[in-house]
């Protein structure tokens, strides 16, 4: 009998090791919520060295799988509850409970360590030749650049991190956009101003993003830039918005628990009609589509006609420039491969005024010259 038991044991043990080898997850194109990225492929090209397959493969079955993100899950959670420690892969604890994200790119640019004076020239010239293209359709062209929450919130940022000089990938390009007639905007003195009466950032939720005040304050500040040149652009005013909270029980992408609540600024009323049959018909896209939203303003037609290129930290964000605009055309700029596509874009939208945003993490490296 006893004999039975141990067989019947290994044999459950054996299964239990093979039991994630064969919930591995094959399927193409698959996402991680907990990483927050696509899961990895492996290249099965002649091209490539052995042994750079083999580490492919290693990282295919490591992030695939079975029970991969349960189990990461569960030891997260245990790591917060037990000892106080977030061992997330994209998050981490700051000072007084704050959450910052702990991606390699975000870590690189408060560290100064993604310094570029190549790449900041490359990047300049781009939006110098975009500026110049949107001048000659007959459009106003503005550069927004949005501090991340490592900027505006930097004494909740973790100790141990060295910052080597005092110079940053920012200040570099900052610098670079001065030797230029290019339009810009860096929103970080309007929201270290208004961080000091309102959270413009989350303490934990989002910690990639700014909140609603945040978004509110900033898009504020670039309104009335546009309105020096453009009178009849009304101001933002809260008294457009219904201002509440929403509840958050887990950090965006992730089921770490949290317990926040978080600004959520709606529309009163809004006379813009979504168009999204327009964008289909009239709008070149590549195979995967990213972000993108098309309002009209019928009874307002004489207002300018705004085009947003922008990264995530506008995704949503429309309602903030409704009923301020004839008409209000978002893109995200993963969209954007080149200045052929950017001219396409003016001659389809004919925009009075073009606004491209980046965060300062999140910057294009190069754009495809042959689109």
């Amino acid at each position: 009998m006893k004999k039975i038991l141990d067989i019947l044991f290994c044999g459950a043990f054996v299964l239990l090791l093979l039991l994630p080898l064969t919930l591995t997850n094959f399927k193409k194109n698959q996402s991680s919520e907990l990483d927050n990225s696509y899961l990895p492929e492996i290249d099965w090209s002649a091209s490539v060295p052995i042994r750079e397959r083999i580490g492919q493969m290693e990282e295919y079955l490591n992030m695939r799988i079975g029970f991969r993100e349960p189990a990461l899950d569960l030891y997260v959670r245990l790591n917060d509850r037990l000892f106080g420690l977030m061992d997330h892969p994209i998050y981490m604890y700051g000072k007084e409970g704050y959450v910052f994200q702990a991606t390699d790119n975000y870590l690189a640019d408060y560290q100064h360590l993604n310094l570029d004076p190549e790449w900041t020239e490359h990047f300049v010239g781009w939006l110098q030749q975009f500026s110049d293209m949107a001048h000659a359709s007959g459009a106003e062209f503005w550069y927004t650049l949005i501090p991340d929450k490592k900027t505006v919130y930097s004494e909740y940022f973790p100790d141990g991190y060295n910052v080597y000089g005092t110079v940053s990938r920012t200040d570099q390009l900052l610098e670079a956009l001065s030797r230029t007639d290019v339009d810009w905007f860096y929103a970080l003195d309007t929201l270290k101003e208004a961080k000091q009466h309102t959270q413009v950032a989350n303490v934990k939720y989002d910690a990639g993003h700014w909140n609603d005040n945040g978004a509110f304050v900033t898009v504020q500040a670039v309104l009335e830039l546009l309105r020096q040149r453009h009178p009849e652009i009304p101001p933002l005013e809260r008294s457009e918005f219904t201002i509440t909270t929403t509840h958050k029980d887990s950090l965006q992408t992730s089921h770490f628990p949290i317990d926040e609540d978080v600004p959520l600024y709606t529309r009163r009323h809004t006379e813009s009609e979504e168009h999204p049959e327009w964008l289909r018909q009239t709008l070149r896209f590549p195979e995967k589509e990213s972000y993108r939203t098309h309002y009209v303003n019928p009874s307002h037609p004489e207002l300018p006609k705004l085009l947003v290129i922008h990264d995530s930290y506008l995704i949503n964000k429309e309602c903030f420039f409704l009923d301020h605009f004839s008409e209000v055309t978002f893109i995200h700029r993963y969209n954007l491969k080149g200045p052929h596509i950017f001219e396409e874009y003016l001659e389809l939208v004919d925009p009075d005024v073009v606004i491209y945003e980046n965060p300062e993490r999140s910057l294009p490296i190069r754009f495809d010259p042959e689109q």
